[in-house]
């Protein structure tokens, strides 16, 4: 009988009681949860990263755009001053075309 006792007993020391388990699982959804946290807060730094990317790309191609708009209004006006005739012909002949196709 005392075989039967002792060998009971290492059947229920080999299992964890009812309380053990939930401290585990309670355990276990604090650690997913501060795991989510940290991925939303990786994912978070990279978009903000990507983002100030495209901004410093978008604003370094509107440079660009600025300065080559500046760039021909420059040489337009050199051109008009320097042939202020043709530039006249040129701007009366484009006025012309749009009229006529304004017609239509």
């Amino acid at each position: 009988m005392a075989t039967q006792a002792s060998s009971a007993r290492a059947k229920t020391e080999n299992y964890a009681s009812k309380e053990d388990v939930e401290a585990q699982i309670a355990q276990l959804r604090d650690d997913v949860s501060k795991l989510v946290a940290t991925v939303t807060a990786l994912g978070k730094d990279k978009a903000g990263d990507a983002k100030e990317k495209v901004s410093a790309q978008a604003e370094d191609a509107l440079n660009a755009v600025n300065a080559q708009a500046s760039r021909i209004e420059a040489e337009v006006t050199g051109r008009v001053r320097e042939r202020p005739i043709m530039a006249l012909g040129i701007a009366a002949a484009v006025g012309f075309v749009a009229a006529m196709l304004a017609r239509r």
